[in-house]
């Protein structure tokens, strides 16, 4: 949105209703746009407070089931975004979700128009292709098919990437000043961000996943590591993964049916870490090389015997299991 002048977004990952006021509170009034993430937490609080004229959906996933129960659950708290807007307003859905309707039918009791994406026939911006190689995107939007680059890895990005055009389309705006600005994008830290760095002589290029886990999110980093060159050619992929918090009575069966997408990353070697990864440790027992720790001081000390030059590292978890720390001590080069 920067294409069209300065725009607000959310600062701190303050997401919840005391964040949203805060961020409304501080923002630029002169600002064309202002962009807010919204937990869903609290979330028709938080939508009366902002008060939005488009709202974006882009997944809903076994996340927060501590607190939710079930995922249709967290798609129905989801869509009380919807409760803070006025009649006109657009919502931007992700057609290829399972609980697409649960969205679709609030949307509609409170009067606003929806805007489809993913890969589904009905999607109004459909995914067509994706080249990891290039980062390019081939997409069907309204008026015919277009290809831009995505300057961010993964075919996650490039889903997100339609999400933001369904929004440049719901707010009547051309889209090639943002196609521009998509091909510079890079991922965040914590987010996808990939860093290049030594650990005691040894070259490693480290994907920093380390912000937060779920089981959605476990599988768009593993294929993201799956497509990732390595710094050398006879460089192995490293899963550095940590506990996925808050996921209620499934906790333990979500970190054992992690292996699939853990084997189809194809790692030379995985190191897991905290009390509920042994669960995914025991499905993958014989089936790779792999460490497990029961928490980060464990597994710090041993990742300079661990890794290998050349190696590409993926670190991904909760951030309460503080994998962070371990793409800090990657990121100085294992310098205090």
């Amino acid at each position: 949105l920067e294409a069209w002048g300065p725009a607000n977004r959310t600062r701190h990952n303050a997401n919840l209703p005391a964040g949203i006021a805060w961020n409304l509170a501080s923002m630029d009034r002169s600002a064309a746009f202002t962009v807010l993430e919204m937990a869903v937490g609290r979330m028709g609080t938080s939508a009366r407070l902002a008060r939005p004229d488009v709202a974006v959906v882009t997944t809903v996933a076994a996340a927060h089931l501590e607190f939710h129960g079930s995922v249709d659950e967290v798609a129905r708290r989801k869509s009380r975004i919807f409760s803070g807007m006025l009649p006109g307003g657009v919502a931007v859905l992700n057609r290829d979700l399972p609980q697409w309707r649960i969205f679709a039918q609030q949307a509609a009791r409170y009067g606003l128009r929806t805007v489809f994406y993913g890969r589904h026939a009905e999607a109004a911006l459909r995914l067509l292709g994706h080249d990891p190689e290039s980062g390019t995107v081939h997409v069907r939007i309204p008026g015919g098919e277009r290809r831009y680059r995505l300057g961010a890895p993964g075919e996650h990005m490039a889903f997100d990437s339609l999400a933001c055009l369904g929004a440049l389309l719901a707010l009547d705006l051309p889209l090639e000043p943002a196609l521009e600005r998509l091909a510079g994008f890079q991922p965040l830290p914590g987010r996808g961000e990939t860093f290049d760095t030594e650990l005691d002589g040894k070259r490693l290029r480290v994907i920093d996943e380390a912000c937060n886990a779920n089981p959605a999110s476990m599988g768009a980093a593993l294929r993201l590591l799956r497509g990732a060159a390595t710094p050398l050619a006879d460089g192995r992929r490293v899963a550095v993964l940590g506990d996925m918090r808050e996921l209620g009575r499934e906790s333990d069966a979500l970190h054992a049916g992690l292996a699939a997408d853990v084997l189809a990353a194809r790692p030379g070697l995985a190191l897991l870490c905290g009390s509920r990864m042994l669960h995914l440790a025991a499905a993958l027992d014989g089936k790779l090389p792999l460490r497990w720790f029961p928490d980060v001081d464990a597994l710090q000390p041993r990742l300079p015997e661990l890794l290998a030059s050349g190696d590409v590292v993926l670190v991904k978890g909760s951030a309460a299991t503080r994998l962070g720390e371990v793409v800090a001590l990657l990121r100085r080069g294992g310098a205090a």
